[in-house]
């Protein structure tokens, strides 16, 4: 919940290597649960750039955890929405015992927002909200500027 320091876990990068949510901390991170065959993951994905472009060297991160089994489509998907930020999978698909972890099922996008000691901030907003709280975190700001 709410405040709660958010599960760890070990997922497989795109380019092969391990990771640990925990090595994130220290930093703001949002943890995305999305799908390269979701219209509003990719949507999502495509607003964050602006976001990640801003507050990533203000000590915002970004770790994508996709909900698909098909090695090759995350990959290319990846590729083409040229996502500069860490991106997971266990290919296990809706089989993922991640989402299990955080009880999310295959209801994605799903975001949850992690303060520098991993703790839960925020979670399932939808994206507009998500992108207020972000802002503000980092701004004070609760505007949504119309570029963004």
């Amino acid at each position: 919940g709410i405040g709660a320091v958010a599960p760890d876990f070990s997922i497989i990068t795109i380019k092969g290597d391990t990771m640990q949510l925990s090595s994130l901390r220290g930093k703001t991170v949002l943890l995305n649960f999305w799908s390269p065959r979701c219209e509003d993951c990719i949507a999502l994905n495509e607003r964050l750039k602006v976001r990640y472009e801003k507050y990533g060297p203000m000590g915002f991160d970004i770790l994508n955890i996709a909900v698909e089994d098909n090695e090759e489509f995350w990959k290319k998907s990846v590729k083409a929405l040229n996502m500069p930020w860490h991106q997971g999978n266990d290919l296990k698909g809706p089989n993922s015992p991640i989402l299990s972890m955080y009880k999310i099922g295959d209801n994605v996008p799903y975001t949850l927002l992690l303060d520098k000691e991993g703790r839960i901030i925020t979670k399932g907003l939808s994206q507009d909200s998500l992108l207020v709280q972000i802002r503000y975190l980092f701004t004070g700001s609760v505007s949504l500027p119309k570029t963004e």
